[in-house]
């Protein structure tokens, strides 16, 4: 079964036809566990959504210092004022002293994030300080679609859970939100309703989803599979050039939807993004899913457990690795779904890391949100240290048992290689010896 394949460029061509996005959002709730679940244009326009059902104007929302920029648009744009609180280096997640000191009479929701496809470690000590103070809790499931925790999924834990569709799944675009509230769901719907958007508005989103999706499967889908180095060359370039193709259509289709009087319901906010405000502009795009994006992504539902399979068969190998920087706490009872490897490595190392992969043909990227510009009171000791010695790998399932240990090989034969071990003795985390000498891998085959 392929990450990307016939069966998603088939279902492209079935969104013709039915209401996919009905049938989408049933089948995502029953999938979820969820009573509701509503189709979005994006993972952030979920997340604004979900802050907008719970009302969240004027109202303090805690989210992790350690953030991608969109969560904190997203708070904004619905009327709400961003708290940073700082998180603990093991997993991520709030450091509970700090989140008890920020909450104050004004706080109205917190922002739960299961980061880079494992259960937030921390979340029965983060949903219980919430309860206490009568927030509510909104879970950020954009990198961990299917994860589990104590056999329920998550999204299901809080109040509102959101997705992304493009994470652990290839998609044009596209988010989810689940909630078992009938007063939350209420309140999205009407919020959807008063959303309008013409025939005009959905023509000019068209062809931005369709870059989106292609830059989707360049990224994802074909770098770590091809193996010509012309090849890989350009489709390392391509996403880029995609973005910028983006921004452009953004802009100009902007201009013209101005012109011709449709105007954009949102609120105005920041504008310090790290690719150029693409980011900030989103919202201007709507925020009700394309058809094409529901038919797609009722395909992909279909492969979650079998892609978190073979990821998971994958990550035990690189799981041995000394390096290896990422666990839930001790007593851990759930599933995820290693849609990422972290790894933790001496400063001096990072840069020949990068280029050794980058040599290899292996697609290695920086850990976000360190990559985009990043707020004063955003900025602790904590994520300064990620942003020195943390990267991160999307794990891709299409990868070949080569790639693996050829990626095995890099991190292990750093100068400094496993130096480092985490910080936090609490959390789960494997060291094992070095793997350059290691000959036993088990195979990845499913």
């Amino acid at each position: 079964m392929k990450y990307f394949g016939i069966d998603d460029l088939w279902a492209s061509l079935r969104c013709v036809w039915g209401d996919q996005k009905s049938l989408f959002e049933k089948e995502f709730a029953q999938y979820i566990g969820a009573k509701f679940a509503i189709g979005t244009s994006y993972g952030r326009t979920a997340l604004y959504l979900g802050l907008r059902a719970i009302d969240v104007r004027e109202k303090e929302v805690i989210i992790p210092a350690f953030i991608c920029t969109v969560v904190r648009h997203a708070v904004i744009a619905a009327g709400g004022i961003p708290r940073f609180v700082d998180v603990d280096l093991g997993n991520f997640n709030f450091k509970i002293d700090d989140l008890r000191r920020k909450i104050t009479q004004r706080t109205k929701a917190l922002i739960l994030v299961h980061y880079f496809g494992r259960v937030a470690g921390n979340l029965d000590e983060v949903i219980q300080v919430a309860r206490g103070s009568s927030i509510a809790v909104v879970e950020d499931c954009a990198h961990s679609l299917g994860a589990e925790y104590n056999g329920e999924k998550i999204g299901t834990l809080g109040d509102v859970g959101t997705f992304s569709l493009t994470k652990n799944t290839i998609n044009f675009g596209g988010g989810m939100l689940v909630t078992n509230n009938d007063l939350i769901y209420e309140n999205a719907r009407t919020i959807l309703k008063n959303e309008k958007i013409s025939r005009k508005k959905r023509l000019a989103d068209f062809p931005i989803v369709i870059a989106y999706g292609l830059e989707q499967i360049a990224d994802k889908a074909l770098f770590e599979t091809v193996k010509s180095d012309l090849f890989k060359q350009l489709i390392r370039k391509l996403p880029n050039l995609l973005l910028e193709i983006r921004k452009f259509v953004i802009g100009g289709m902007k201009q013209a939807l101005i012109l011709t009087g449709v105007r954009h319901r949102g609120v105005e906010h920041s504008t310090g993004c790290f690719n150029g405000g693409s980011e900030t502009t989103i919202y201007s795009q709507g925020i009700h899913m394309q058809p094409i994006i529901a038919s797609v992504g009722r395909t992909q539902l279909r492969k979650i457990e079998h892609l978190s399979l073979r990821r998971k068969k994958i990550c035990d190998q690189l799981s041995k690795l000394r390096n290896y920087h990422f666990g839930n706490l001790d007593g851990f009872t759930g599933k995820d779904v290693y849609t990422h490897v972290v790894l933790r490595f001496p400063r001096e190392d990072i840069f020949q890391v990068i280029e050794e992969c980058k040599n290899a043909g292996i697609l290695l990227k920086a850990t976000w949100p360190t990559h985009q510009k990043l707020w004063d009171d955003q900025v602790t000791e904590t994520v300064k240290t990620i942003e020195r010695e943390i990267l991160t790998w999307n794990v891709n399932p299409d990868l070949t048992d080569e790639k693996v240990r050829r990626f095995i090989e890099i991190v292990s034969g750093c100068a400094n290689g496993g130096a480092f071990l985490q910080e936090n003795t609490k959390s789960r985390s494997v060291s094992g010896k070095n793997l350059s000498q290691d000959s036993t891998l088990e195979p990845l085959n499913p």
